[in-house]
């Protein structure tokens, strides 16, 4: 769910023309998937990954951050 809702917003930013994204979500471990800083082990969501970083690369600048669930 995590990942569908990410790729959600960056097509709708892609389609809005938007060039810089900041992206805050509070999943900790689909923010370290993005960022390839902890390895994707079910290949179900290496797909996910595989497409985020696709939607990515429209963008000029691209952060993501891990904000705490509340």
């Amino acid at each position: 769910v995590e990942y569908e809702a990410l790729i959600q917003g960056l097509k709708k930013a892609i389609d809005l023309g938007i060039k810089e994204i900041i992206v805050y979500g509070d999943s900790e471990i689909i923010v370290r998937q993005v960022r390839n800083s902890i390895h994707c082990l079910s290949e179900h969501l290496q797909s996910y990954q595989k497409e985020v970083w696709n939607l990515i690369s429209n963008f000029d600048a691209f952060n993501i951050n891990s904000i705490p669930r509340s």
